[in-house]
């Protein structure tokens, strides 16, 4: 068993990210598996290595004692979205990836825990807020919570609910 870190590497900055939260999981002697240590999916990949980078993460999902999702994305500078009246367009907009949601969905879904990591996003969607066991703000929190793993289960006590607003 092992936690599952459902993060974007897509950038240097989500890049060093994930590798910060990697780091914290080996200082603790945490058992971890990170998704971008089994394969990167290259722009000309084709059907099968797609295939193949599915079933290593479903099987890595499936055997996890938890997620940890981290949803703290801004919105690359190169894209655009329609705001809706009521949302001021020089608020920094998250949004998280794709593959993370769908992460953290298949694991709500197969009554795996998911912890959220949100440093940065000041709400959630309430698919997401109200599916998780908890959430850690800093990789200081993150490493306490790396640090309760007793060779079978982390221990869930030290997280704390989600704060930020929920749409």
């Amino acid at each position: 068993m092992s936690c599952y870190i459902a993060s974007p590497f897509f950038n240097s900055e989500q890049l060093a990210l994930v590798e910060k939260i990697e780091d914290t999981f080996e200082r603790a002697n945490a058992p971890f598996f990170s998704p971008r240590k089994i394969g990167v999916l290259k722009p000309n990949s084709g059907t099968k290595d797609r295939d193949a980078i599915l079933k290593g993460n479903i099987d890595a999902l499936t055997g996890a004692s938890c997620v940890l999702a981290v949803f703290d994305y801004l919105l690359p500078a190169y894209q655009s979205v329609q705001l809706s009246s009521d949302r001021q367009p020089s608020m920094p907009l998250f949004i998280p990836d794709s593959g993370v949601v769908w992460e953290s969905a298949f694991a709500f879904a197969n009554q795996i825990p998911v912890v959220g990591f949100v440093v940065k996003a000041p709400q959630l969607n309430v698919m997401i807020s109200q599916t998780l066991r908890g959430v850690v703000t800093s990789l200081v929190e993150l490493s306490q919570f790396a640090q309760t793993w007793n060779g079978e289960r982390f221990h869930y006590s030290i997280l704390k609910p989600w704060q930020g607003k929920t749409q």
